[in-house]
């Protein structure tokens, strides 16, 4: 007994769940942070989607309505890291991990509150080693921001239902400003709704909810007023302006298909390159999505009456039912999978624990076969996504590598006038974000992208005597023919890349 209790008293069985939590915080920030700009090189087609919306978002263009509503929440934090540093890789994804590390923390967090600290720190392990938070950390996308208001919306949640005084009422407002964040977000109106039908249809709630009117009504009073441009936007809908066209985005889903329950079964395990910037990352493994369904069976014998489980089963249903219009909001299961390993985990202990539950010394050896299993698990995930690209750092799949080898062109010629003649439409709009911070460089208005009409401008280009002391940089593989008077000086290659040509720079004949 005294030596059961020196060891309570330790300064390290005190602050066990401190140092445990420090150590996690590391090993987030490590794994997150490293080399995220060039693991992988370049940028996907999705980042470049992501980053033209964003860098239209002014102030000026919401107070007119001419602003894209779609993802705003986002497009506000990227906006600001372009605007920071400028059009790169680095500035497109660096939104992602920080929103990534915080989501880790609120995940943490949440299944401290609902579970146990030590439970808590087995999720954390695998929630920092996941393959799917490093690549989503690494995919400068809207999808992070999504689940970082969902795990805060959660625990703001849980705030609001079962605290008093002051903290429910900060909950609350918390609450309603991070809810009207989320409805901005694709599909975020429908999470809302689940998660409101999860909780109102427990009996425990609705009382809940009837004792403090006072409360959830100015909740539901301030949602509508945060929300208002998007009511404005389905009012537009309705009377068919273009206006209209934000809420349309924002609660589309895409075409219902049973076949695309076959595809978000392929991308939960990651049999579906199409879900991260074209890398094979899965949202769970084979072993992990066991766990999960352990958990879930458990929770259903154990808790089934509990808000705990309301909530799960009916917002997994929920995402289930998304999933038969778009495979993509598979990413919408990993909050609850990551709480379904969590109670596995309880379950595997528990059961070992009631073994002996006069012998605590025999509860040691659970921490044995409990190690294997979460290392094992954390090691698989880890080298699931370094393996893929560790042959080589620029085996990129979707991404492309145009964008840093022309950044270092231009800076290393920065008095020279360029021209970029882009490959795509997306591309055109992309290469815009340049000119903001480099005067020296314009893109061409080409309205037709065939290499027919690519020629066609090089030839006109380079027939114009007032183009004189400027470069024609023009993206992409096209086997150009080079004009009299004008010369190729030089050419962008990765030979990493499905065509090894990524640009080539053009220069009237008689420069010299």
């Amino acid at each position: 007994m005294k030596r059961k209790k020196a060891v309570q008293n330790s300064l390290l069985y005190r602050y066990r769940y401190l140092l445990a939590s420090i150590i996690l915080a590391l090993l987030a920030a490590f794994i997150c942070v490293y080399r995220f700009w060039d693991l992988p090189s370049g940028v996907s087609n999705a980042e470049m989607r992501s980053a033209v919306a964003s860098s239209n978002i002014s102030i000026t263009s919401l107070l007119d309505g001419n602003g894209s509503l779609v993802n705003l929440p986002w497009s506000l934090l990227q906006c600001l890291s372009i605007n920071l540093f400028g059009l790169s890789a680095m500035s497109l994804r660096l939104p992602a991990v920080l929103l990534t590390l915080l989501t880790i923390a609120l995940i943490i967090w949440l299944i401290r509150r609902i579970s146990r600290p030590n439970l808590a720190m087995m999720a954390g392990l695998l929630l920092v080693s996941s393959s799917f938070v490093i690549s989503m950390t690494r995919s400068g996308t809207p999808a992070i921001m999504t689940t970082f208001l969902l795990a805060l919306t959660l625990n703001l949640g849980y705030g609001a239902m079962f605290s008093a005084g002051r903290t429910r009422w900060l909950s609350a407002i918390g609450l309603t400003i991070v809810g009207a964040a989320l409805c901005y977000m694709v599909a975020g109106p429908y999470l809302i709704l689940a998660l409101v039908i999860s909780v109102l249809i427990h009996p425990r709630v609705r009382l809940a909810v009837r004792s403090n009117k006072r409360i959830f009504g100015i909740m539901l009073a301030g949602l509508l007023i945060l929300v208002a441009p998007l009511w404005l936007s389905a009012i537009s809908l309705f009377i068919g302006k273009t206006a209209g066209n934000n809420v349309a985005e924002i609660i589309s889903l895409g075409n219902f298909s049973w076949s695309n329950i076959g595809n978000f079964f392929a991308s939960l395990v990651g049999l579906h390159p199409d879900i991260v910037g074209g890398l094979v990352v899965p949202v769970v493994s084979f072993v992990g999505l066991a766990m999960a369904v352990i958990g879930l069976v458990y929770l259903l014998a154990t808790a089934r009456s509990s808000v705990r489980s309301y909530s799960l089963v009916i917002f997994i249903v929920a995402v289930f039912a998304m999933g038969l219009f778009n495979p993509r909001f598979v990413y919408l299961l990993f909050i609850p999978i990551v709480v379904l390993q969590t109670l596995c985990l309880a379950y595997i202990t528990d059961s070992w624990y009631g073994l002996f539950p006069n012998n605590p010394y025999a509860r040691v050896f659970a921490i044995l076969p409990l190690a294997v299993l979460i290392g094992s698990l954390c090691s698989t995930d880890i080298g699931r996504y370094f393996n893929a690209i560790s042959y080589n750092k620029n085996v990129v799949y979707d991404h492309n590598r145009t964008l840093p080898q022309l950044t270092v062109y231009i800076n290393n010629h920065s008095n020279d006038q360029l021209v970029i003649v882009p490959a795509s439409e997306l591309e055109q709009d992309f290469y815009e974000i340049l000119t903001r911070k480099n005067d020296n460089v314009s893109v061409a208005n080409i309205d037709n992208f065939e290499h027919k009409y690519i020629q066609s401008y090089l030839d006109k280009w380079a027939s114009d005597s007032s183009n004189d002391g400027d470069q024609l940089v023009v993206i992409g593989h096209q086997p150009l023919n080079t004009p009299s008077s004008a010369e190729l000086v030089s050419i962008g290659a990765d030979w990493t890349s499905q065509d090894s040509v990524l640009y080539r720079i053009y220069q009237p004949a008689d420069k010299n």
